[in-house]
């Protein structure tokens, strides 16, 4: 058994076509419905998977979509006197006290005689001026309490350019062929997961030299026929994960080809970095799933099945020897809250089933003997 712990992945090209929704920008107000594409960090410099975000209210602006979705953001209602107007400050300009020390934060909107702020940092306090960037108005601030805002913006997902480079296997980018190039530096193991193909190439060039130092093509069907009758008129099935081991260095890239036939080729999910061989897997490991379908049964009987993606499940015994228990051990506690690729295949296997793209749940070592220990390992895999 083997463990690949993940790299950040650098996409350097792509045939799989882009996003044409806009890119967020901080200063544009959108309307409820817009749909904006997110590829860099709140910097904007910072490349991340680009992921597509629906905008949940009107007069949006300034909130950065990957910070102001899910279940809301805590934010802060300051109320303000009687006499005291909110409505001319303008919804997403930056306000501040009249205090030396600049407390500011974005304004989320403006109601009667108070107004709900996000991103705050300091505090405001009762008798405070609170003015505005851009309007120019003013207010003195009565009361201050905690809220929770609303979210202003809901993901939709990763574009189907990214979907094979997020954090899920069950998303997948889907193209008539796929073609990418990633960084592939200090990494001597590729992983394709959820892939529905015939075929898949695997490229490796040392960027330092301009050299192809790894080049191989993989036929992803299975033969697994009981019969010639199945052979010929049985329909094919193929593997869905592949694991490839390549040379190592430290300047390289890797480019990954897939085709499906007359079909669209698909991938869930690709991950490069090291493999880390942990001991020998066992015969009688327990291979199943984590099934996220719904079943509601109504006063009349009558069962609404509504099906749900799923997960693998693997609980596999390894033989160890003794001598090494308290460095397996230490090991696999490093691998803790890490999604990671765990291939409890030996060399004389090939299983699908027992590639899982998750975590450990449970390990256990049994100390059995002078030469020999085992330890029983519970690995959930992720949607």
């Amino acid at each position: 058994m083997r463990v690949i712990e993940p790299i950040d992945i650098e996409l350097i090209d792509s045939n799989v076509t882009q996003s044409g929704l806009s890119e967020w920008d901080a200063e544009t107000i959108y309307a409820a419905g817009q749909r904006v594409v997110v590829s860099y960090e709140e910097d904007g410099e910072t490349p991340r998977v680009a992921e597509e975000y629906t905008s949940l209210r009107s007069d949006n602006v300034g909130f950065y979509p990957p910070d102001s979705s899910g279940d809301g953001q805590d934010g802060v209602k300051i109320s303000v006197g009687d006499s005291e107007d909110v409505s001319s400050f303008t919804i997403g300009e930056t306000v501040g006290t009249s205090l030396a020390s600049g407390t500011c934060s974005f304004i989320d909107g403006t109601t009667g005689g108070y107004m709900i702020l996000s991103g705050v940092s300091g505090d405001f306090d009762s008798g405070d001026t609170i003015s505005g960037n851009d309007s120019g108005a003013s207010a003195t601030i009565s009361s201050v309490s905690s809220t929770t805002i609303a979210a202003a913006w809901e993901r939709v997902g990763a574009t189907n350019r990214w979907k094979m480079f997020d954090a899920y296997v069950n998303s997948q980018t889907v193209a008539d062929d796929i073609d990418v190039t990633i960084g592939f530096g200090r990494c001597d193991t590729l992983v394709l997961l959820d892939v529905q193909a015939t075929d898949v190439e695997i490229e490796v060039v040392n960027d330092s030299t301009g050299e192809v130092v790894f080049s191989e093509a993989f036929d992803m069907r299975l033969d697994q026929s009981a019969s010639w009758a199945d052979y010929f008129f049985a329909p094919a099935e193929y593997k869905t994960s592949l694991i490839v081991s390549t040379p190592l260095y430290y300047n390289a890239s890797a480019r990954i080809r897939i085709t499906n036939g007359d079909d669209e080729a698909m991938c869930g999910h690709v991950v490069a970095g090291r493999a880390q061989y942990i001991a020998a897997s066992q015969w009688s490991p327990t291979a199943g799933i984590t099934d996220y379908s719904s079943a509601e049964t109504d006063t009349d009987g009558v069962t609404s099945l509504e099906q749900g993606p799923w997960s693998k499940e693997l609980s596999v015994d390894l033989l160890v020897p003794t001598a090494s228990v308290s460095n397996l051990q230490r090991r696999l506690a490093s691998y803790r809250g890490k999604p990671c690729v765990w291939d409890c295949n030996n060399d004389s296997t090939d299983h699908d089933a027992l590639i899982v793209y998750g975590y450990f749940s449970d390990f256990s070592i049994v100390i059995a003997g002078p030469t020999t220990s085992s330890c029983s390992l519970t690995i959930q895999g992720l949607i």
